[in-house]
């Protein structure tokens, strides 16, 4: 896995011919009060790769310059505007709503976020900045973490990522949506690995002296997958996708899964198998449920791999 307007208005007064006629003695000048400093102007991006492309460009060009209040009005317009409506309606069932909950929770920290996000695009001094546009889960440029969010759209609504770097070291800031005329960040999902946003804004602190929360017993363990098999408790079977029965696609997809305490599926990666299935395996593996492992009597999260096999029928 990858160590992933302002406007400025003129004023003209204009006098009547008799007003001019009357006045004998200029007038005395008088100061008028100075203009407010106008907002930076930010262009509006279309919605594709290039669009995504030219505004990280945009954006590290600012920063590169000093210029503070157009980094800042660049980071401002990444800022979804209403998380609470925008989550569930392109998520399914409570991933939209709980992430909905985790990016409100992080929103008055997420501008300093992106903003040291886009310090490192401009410190890294990449040699290219790319933005990467994806709609289908079938796609050679994408990761196992994209999939997850890709397979639990409820509609095609594209999916953005940022890359960047220099040779054959590549970054990345991932993801992004085109929402209401702009693109905005909308980060990891509760459902995929990597770093959630809740993590990014309130990173955890240990007091000198203090033992950390995992210091008292495991918080989690890897159990193979023959083990954890053993604990399936419900197993909802996948549906087998149409287009992979067309293309006569069958195989088995293997995933990295991160059992809760309490035996529900809340991490899934995409490890390998035919990319046609991967969406399908996604789909039913998030509703599996196994019985609660413990060790010394403490329920603790499981490390695993899920295989999801999928055979045509002669």
């Amino acid at each position: 896995m990858r160590n992933r307007a302002a406007m400025l208005a003129l004023c003209l007064s204009f006098a009547t011919p008799g007003a001019w006629a009357q006045a004998s003695q200029p007038e005395p000048a008088t100061t008028s009060p100075q203009a407010a400093p106008s907002a930076p102007q930010i262009p509006q991006y279309p919605d594709s790769a290039k669009g995504l492309t030219a505004l990280a460009q945009d954006i590290v060009s600012a920063i590169k310059k000093g210029d503070a209040a157009t980094t800042r009005a660049y980071v401002n317009t990444l800022v979804l505007p209403d998380p609470n409506s925008w989550f569930p309606d392109v998520f399914e069932k409570d991933l939209g709503r709980e992430s909905a909950a985790e990016y409100a929770e992080i929103l008055p920290s997420l501008p300093s976020i992106l903003a040291a996000a886009f310090q490192n695009v401009a410190d890294s001094e990449p040699t290219a900045i790319n933005g990467i546009r994806f709609v289908q889960t079938c796609d050679p440029k994408m990761d196992g973490n994209m999939i997850v969010l890709l397979s639990m759209r409820r509609h095609d609504k594209p999916l953005y990522e940022i890359r960047y770097g220099e040779g054959d070291m590549e970054r990345a800031i991932w993801a992004f949506a085109y929402v209401d005329g702009s693109f905005r960040y909308i980060g990891n999902t509760r459902l995929g690995f990597g770093k959630r946003l809740k993590d990014i804004a309130h990173p955890a602190r240990v007091v000198q002296g203090q033992a950390k929360p995992e210091d008292s017993g495991p918080r989690r363990v890897q159990v193979g997958a023959s083990v954890q098999q053993s604990k399936m408790i419900q197993q909802v079977p996948p549906i087998y996708p149409d287009v992979a029965k067309a293309n006569h696609v069958q195989g088995t997809v293997i995933l990295h899964a991160i059992i809760g305490k309490d035996g529900v599926v809340q991490q899934i990666q995409v490890k390998q198998g035919p990319c046609m299935l991967d969406e399908a395996a996604i789909r039913a593996v998030r509703q599996w449920r196994y019985s609660p492992t413990t060790i010394n009597g403490s329920p603790v999260e499981i490390d695993t791999t899920i295989s999801v096999i999928f055979t045509l029928s002669r």
